[in-house]
């Protein structure tokens, strides 16, 4: 018997004397997560017959991708204004961050860290940040904490990214009644002026 793929590949060859399939190239399932090859068998008798069949193949995930948050650029930190006075358990904002390997690979989890993280909470699977306690300008104008983004594959990765509370006085606003601003970007949309 002898084997052959019906239409020649880049991403696999196959072992003409037994069948085996292998790759020629690393793949990479966030490119291309399956495949189909038609496999040609022929016997050695006169005349020679044949058979074909199909090879369904499926990439497997490797936790090969960390975190990235999605409102932040590389080296750049996000910042939320929030005004003072803003009752305990008020939500300041959301962080973000996607993994593209599926999954456990891919669920992620955030956690804060820094000097007095104790005044605010992050929800671990959403991201939603909140104040733990009553802010006050005259206490504290500002706080600095990272937030970590940690996927659930083995070994873990994660990401980090600054994080700047500003507490603003409710005398110099104009808007009563705003509890948090958040500035995001996204991928390929122009900021909106207004």
């Amino acid at each position: 018997m002898t084997y052959r793929l019906l239409h020649t590949d880049r991403h696999f060859q196959i072992n003409s004397h037994t069948g085996e399939i292998s790759t020629r190239i690393r793949l990479d399932r966030e490119q291309q997560s399956s495949y189909q090859l038609i496999i040609v068998v022929q016997d050695g008798g006169t005349p020679p017959r044949s058979a074909t069949g199909t090879a369904h193949i499926t990439i497997l995930d490797e936790n090969d991708n960390s975190p990235v948050f999605s409102h932040a650029h590389l080296d750049r930190e996000l910042i939320i204004q929030v005004m003072e006075g803003s009752q305990p358990g008020s939500v300041l904002g959301t962080v973000k961050a996607k993994d593209p390997d599926e999954g456990e690979n891919g669920t992620l989890y955030y956690s804060l860290s820094g000097s007095r993280v104790e005044c605010f909470s992050v929800n671990p699977t959403t991201g939603e940040l909140r104040s733990s306690s009553l802010l006050r300008r005259s206490e504290r104008a500002e706080y600095t904490l990272t937030v970590t983004a940690s996927d659930h594959g083995t070994p873990p990765h994660t990401s980090t990214c600054p994080l700047h509370i500003q507490v603003l006085s409710s005398s110099k606003s104009s808007a009563k009644n705003t509890l948090s601003m958040t500035l995001n970007s996204v991928e390929g949309v122009a900021p909106a002026l207004s």
